[in-house]
């Protein structure tokens, strides 16, 4: 019974691989990183994948210990099996990773005037 499993395991997973997919070359490409920890990365495919990011160093805010961290930006871009092109914008610092991008749910729009409704009145304390 376990050769059985294992057998099952090794065609389940032999399926389940790309199958012979072509590399992509990589047609434009950028990066730098500097001494004091900043950076910024870009590049685009043959099949119109592109990426870029930048980011620098910085003391945290409210940390009394001096702790630091990095704050990103960047962005990505590719066409969806459906020849869509989905693009999703980021940063990511103190406050978390924020995507935006046209393909993203939306909240319902009470759901909104919840949030603000809370932000001012907790900025009231």
């Amino acid at each position: 019974m376990k050769v059985f499993i294992v057998i099952a395991a090794v065609l389940a997973l032999s399926c389940a691989a790309p199958q012979d997919a072509a590399p992509v070359q990589i047609v434009e490409q950028e990066q730098e990183v500097n001494g004091d920890g900043s950076y910024q990365f870009s590049f685009k495919t043959e099949d119109g994948v592109s990426r870029s990011e930048s980011g620098v160093i910085k003391e945290l805010p409210g940390d009394e210990d001096g702790d630091l961290g990095v704050s990103q930006e960047g962005s990505f871009s590719y066409t969806a099996p459906d020849g869509q092109v989905i693009t999703l914008t980021f940063t990511a610092d103190e406050n978390g990773f924020n995507p935006t991008g046209d393909h993203l749910p939306q909240p319902h729009p009470a759901i909104l005037r919840a949030l603000e409704y809370i932000r001012a009145t907790s900025q009231r304390k």
